[in-house]
């Protein structure tokens, strides 16, 4: 039904009444950066619209909190020793890890050979392989 026609004069009080009422929802309180002007859209019950953190409680329980405080651990010195014992804990299984490939390295390959009449031989033994 149009509110603004005039031969449905009963019914258009009370379509006006209701245009009225729902324009005189509250107001979304945020305003824009780049303009300056009020958002329009309605606002819920916190003051703010549903695009603007109307929706958003943020976390309530213990465990939600501690969530979202290790969610947003990027600055500040809990994260970087945190950071320092990652990388301490990722260098010492490197070590350990390349310990144990050089020591099956060595069981592996058999005893060092060096020297020139070593070297030597290791090209006689290529060479007739090929």
């Amino acid at each position: 039904m149009n509110p603004l026609n005039a031969s449905q004069s009963t019914m258009c009080g009370l379509a006006w009444k209701r245009y009225f009422k729902a324009n005189a929802a509250p107001q979304c309180g945020a305003r824009s950066k780049r303009t300056g002007k009020p958002c329009r859209a309605s606002a819920m019950p916190n003051g703010r619209c549903e695009g603007r953190g109307g929706k958003s409680t943020g976390p309530r329980t213990p465990e939600g909190l501690e969530r979202s405080r290790r969610a947003n651990w990027n600055t500040g010195s809990t994260a970087i020793n945190l950071n320092l014992q990652v990388k301490a804990m990722v260098a010492q299984q490197h070590r350990r890890w390349r310990a144990r490939l050089t020591t099956i390295t060595r069981e592996l390959s058999g005893p060092r050979k060096t020297g020139t009449r070593a070297i030597a031989q290791s090209r006689q033994q290529i060479g007739a392989l090929y």
